[in-house]
C-alpha cells in the first residue's frame, strides 16, 4: 500500500530503535520548516509518551523561545533550532544532559546563557548569524568542544577561559568586530582551523601569537581572506601581512589582492 503525502507529512517518528533491555523506544522528531511560533506539541506528547527522543530538528519555524518542558530532554544527542526566532536560550537547556550538536544558526540571540557551558558532552556548537556580543566567562567548561562556529555575530573579544578548551580543533570567527588577532588564540594547542574571515575592523596581528602559532604542530589553516585593512608592513610588535606570509607559509590565507 502506497502512503498518501498527507500521512508522509504527518509522519512524526522518522526512526525508531528498540534497545534490547527493556524495549524502550527511542526516536528521532523532524519538525523543520512548519513555521510555527512554538514547539511542535507532539514533542511533548512524545516526552508524556515516555519516548527517547535523541534528535530533535525544529529548524525553519517562527520559534521564539523553548518551552520549559526541554528539562526533560535528556537523552537528546542531536537539537538543531537554527533559523527561528530566537532571542534568548532559557535554562531549560541544562536539561539537555546528553547533547552533543546543538545548532542555533539565524536566530536573534544577544547573548549565551552561562547553563549552556554546562553541558559537558557538547562537541560541536554553531551560533552563526545571530547578534552575539559577548561569549559567557564559564566557557571554559566545554572542554569536550571539538567544533566552535561564532561566525557573523558582533564579537569584539574573547573570554579568557576559551583558552582551556584542549579539544577544539575548528574555530569559526569569521564576520565578527576584532580589530586584533587574539593573543587567547596561541593557548589553545590543538587548533587545527582558525578562520577569521572578513573582520572589517581587523588591523592588527600580535607578533607574539604568530610566533606562537607558527609552532604549533596542528595547526594547518589561519583563514584571514576578507580583511582589507590588514598593514603590509610590520610596526612594532605586529606583524604586517607580508611577513606574515613569510613566517607561515601555506598555513595562512589571505584574500587575493594582498597575495598578489
Amino acid at each position: 500500500m502506497r502512503l498518501g503525502t498527507g500521512v508522509i507529512g504527518a509522519m512524526w517518528i522518522i526512526d525508531t530503535v528498540f534497545s534490547l533491555r527493556g524495549r524502550e523506544k527511542y526516536v528521532c522528531l523532524n519538525y523543520s520548516g512548519r513555521r510555527e511560533r512554538n514547539v511542535p506539541r507532539e514533542v511533548f506528547e512524545s516526552i508524556m509518551r515516555g519516548e527517547k527522543i535523541i534528535e530533535l530538528d525544529i529548524s525553519r519555524n517562527n520559534i521564539d523561545r523553548l518551552p520549559p518542558y526541554f528539562e526533560k530532554l535528556s537523552f537528546v544527542k542531536v537539537l538543531d533550532a537554527s533559523n527561528n526566532e530566537l532571542k534568548y536560550i532559557s535554562d531549560s537547556i541544562l536539561g539537555l544532559a546528553s547533547l552533543e550538536k546543538l545548532n542555533l544558526n539565524n536566530n536573534n540571540l544577544l547573548y549565551l546563557p552561562k547553563e549552556i557551558t554546562l553541558l559537558e558532552h557538547l562537541e560541536e556548537l554553531s551560533v552563526r548569524n545571530n547578534q552575539l556580543r559577548m561569549l559567557p566567562e564559564e566557557i571554559h567548561n566545554m572542554d569536550s568542544l571539538v567544533r566552535l562556529d561564532l561566525g557573523n555575530n558582533e564579537l569584539a573579544a574573547l573570554p579568557f577561559g576559551i583558552g582551556a578548551l584542549d579539544n577544539l580543533r575548528i574555530l569559526n570567527l569569521e564576520g565578527n568586530l576584532f580589530n586584533t588577532l587574539p593573543l587567547i588564540l596561541g593557548y589553545l594547542e590543538n587548533l587545527e582551523k582558525i578562520i577569521f574571515t572578513k573582520n572589517k575592523r581587523l588591523r592588527k596581528i600580535p607578533r607574539k601569537l604568530i610566533e606562537i602559532l607558527a609552532d604549533s604542530k596542528s595547526l594547518v589553516l589561519l583563514d584571514l581572506r576578507g580583511n582589507n585593512r590588514l598593514r603590509e608592513e610590520s610596526s612594532g610588535d605586529n606583524v604586517g601581512w607580508k611577513e606574515l606570509k613569510n613566517i607561515l607559509g601555506n598555513k595562512v590565507k589571505l584574500s587575493q589582492e594582498e597575495e598578489n
